[in-house]
């Protein structure tokens, strides 16, 4: 009965996912890795991305591509295809896994819980990069269970820490998860600790080195800037970790709400619950679990412009296991609680079929003057950069100058040139969208607008109105002199954020500081 249940439950996972594909380029990098995967050039493919390349995605995906556009099938609904299957292995890997750790019953209710979260859903349906090193991280945990399970056989090993090491060239935030790996092993077979350890080292050492010669190779960079540019520049960029009260708090803030977010706010409570109650029945078992969700600690202070928290995407699986070894004696409740998370989750994927804002923005500026000026939003730039034919300038982006922008917007004026500036660029930092959802940080208003003190040094009219309710608006600068800056409208109770089907989630809009 339990093998039958399985099998249905991996039916079902797939189907849920083929129902939701979107072959667009939802989110900000997902035309790079889109283009990446279209190059002929398997070598180009592999090292023209921005850092640190996710080398394990075009390696898993490029050859996929390939061969469908070889046949003339469509290459990125076949990427997606596989890209499902992967992820219904990642969940069998993980299901085999919780066995090993707990018991069949726990572990059937974690592997659902997990499957119905809404991030690791929506990267299931998506060009998005973090379901490879999901699926390297989940095989590498798979084939430890047999390594510790069985015989020490040295195809097990060598497979998992092999997996492993993809994972973390993959994604560097993965290297967060090794303590929590090899706790695995000390919990399980410590006697083994030493010699897992060892090939760990040798086997993410050696990828890495790898990694860093193939960079030096194309970008004719010495070693020390490949090194600085794959893990220091992102440390210095995105890490906030001030030694203040207020820096404690945010750091929290940073903490809690992307798990609370991508994996609904009750899984978290109900995981944190749980995480208590280990800590007080057994201690091993609490520093197992503790090892598997304290990383997004760290991983969730590097914000972004795509989706916040799914570096920690690894600790979502640790809190539905939390969450299945609370529940496991409580079908009524357990029946309640997936009702919960397609209540929460459907509607953001349905989302996910709908237009996204800024592909109409960018189907309108196809039609703006070719020697006219646009200012845009950092957020909009992938698919604005593709559409519109004149001089781009996008708010936020590294180089970013205000003082150039205004010499640019006088430049064009005095000679009778156009320029444009998008509502988005004009509620920077405020109101802006990753895929077709609001980035929840966007929400707060709480300073002020980054074109705030130079836009104000014209006056401006709405141009073209591109959708009121998503505040999408093309204005138009009209003269040089000065007016109050244009009105920006709150977009809190937006239909477009997407935790706006979690009811307890809103109580953290409050945290919003």
């Amino acid at each position: 009965m339990d093998k039958k249940i399985v099998v249905i439950l991996f039916f079902v996972f797939i189907l849920s996912r083929i129902i939701f594909i979107n072959t667009q380029s939802v989110f900000f990098d997902s035309g790079e890795y889109i283009s990446l995967l279209s190059n002929p050039n398997f070598l180009k493919a592999l090292t023209s991305g921005h850092f640190p390349l996710h080398e394990g995605y075009i390696l898993l995906f490029w050859p996929i591509f390939q061969v469908a556009k070889f046949f003339q099938l469509d290459p990125i609904y076949s990427v997606l295809i596989v890209q499902i299957l992967l992820s219904a292995l990642t969940i069998y890997c993980f299901y085999k896994f919780l066995i090993f750790i707990s018991d069949k019953k726990t572990a059937l209710v974690g592997t659902i819980i997990a499957s119905l979260t809404p991030l690791f859903w929506i990267t299931n349906v998506t060009i998005m990069m973090e379901n490879s090193y999901l699926i390297f991280f989940f095989f590498s945990l798979y084939f430890l269970t047999f390594y510790l399970a069985k015989n020490q056989k040295f195809y097990y090993l060598h497979a998992s820490v092999f997996f492993l090491a993809i994972s973390v060239i993959t994604h560097t935030m993965v290297i967060l998860w090794l303590p929590f790996i090899l706790f695995v092993v000390i919990y399980k077979k410590r006697q083994r600790f030493w010699k897992y350890f060892l090939w760990i080292i040798i086997y993410v050492a050696a990828l890495t080195l790898c990694k860093i010669f193939l960079i030096m190779t194309i970008s004719k960079m010495d070693i020390s800037r490949v090194i600085y540019y794959l893990y220091a520049s992102k440390i210095s960029e995105f890490a906030y970790l001030p030694w203040s009260l207020k820096g404690f708090l945010i750091s929290m803030r940073n903490f809690a709400i992307p798990l609370m977010r991508n994996n609904t706010s009750l899984i978290v409570i109900l995981g944190f619950i749980s995480l208590i109650k280990c800590f007080l029945d057994n201690k091993k078992f609490f520093l197992l679990n503790f090892f598997w969700v304290v990383p997004s600690l760290f991983a969730n202070q590097w914000w972004d412009s795509l989706l916040s928290g799914r570096h920690s995407l690894i600790a979502g699986f640790g809190m539905a296991f939390l969450v299945g070894h609370l529940m496991r004696k409580s079908t009524l409740f357990l029946v309640l609680l997936i009702g919960y998370l397609f209540l929460v989750s459907i509607p953001a994927l349905d989302l996910l079929k709908k237009e996204i804002p800024y592909i109409k923005e960018a189907n309108f500026a196809k039609s703006l003057p070719n020697n006219s000026l646009f200012l845009e939003s950092h957020f909009a730039r992938p698919q604005i950069q593709k559409a519109y034919g004149g001089k781009l300038f996008t708010v936020n982006e590294p180089g970013w100058n205000k003082e150039v922008a205004m010499q640019t917007i006088n430049s064009y004026l005095r000679n009778h040139k156009q320029v444009f500036v998008s509502s988005s660029a004009l509620s920077e930092p405020y109101g802006l969208y990753s895929g077709p959802f609001l980035h929840y940080l966007t929400l707060s208003y709480a300073k002020n607008f980054e074109l705030e003190s130079l836009i104000k040094n014209y006056t401006l009219t709405i141009y073209k109105t591109i959708d009121e309710n998503d505040n999408l608006y093309i204005y138009k600068i009209i003269s040089t002199n000065k007016s109050p800056y244009p009105y920006i409208k709150p977009m809190k109770n937006s239909y477009r954020r997407i935790d706006y089907y979690d009811p307890l989630w809103r109580l953290s809009k409050l945290l919003t500081f």
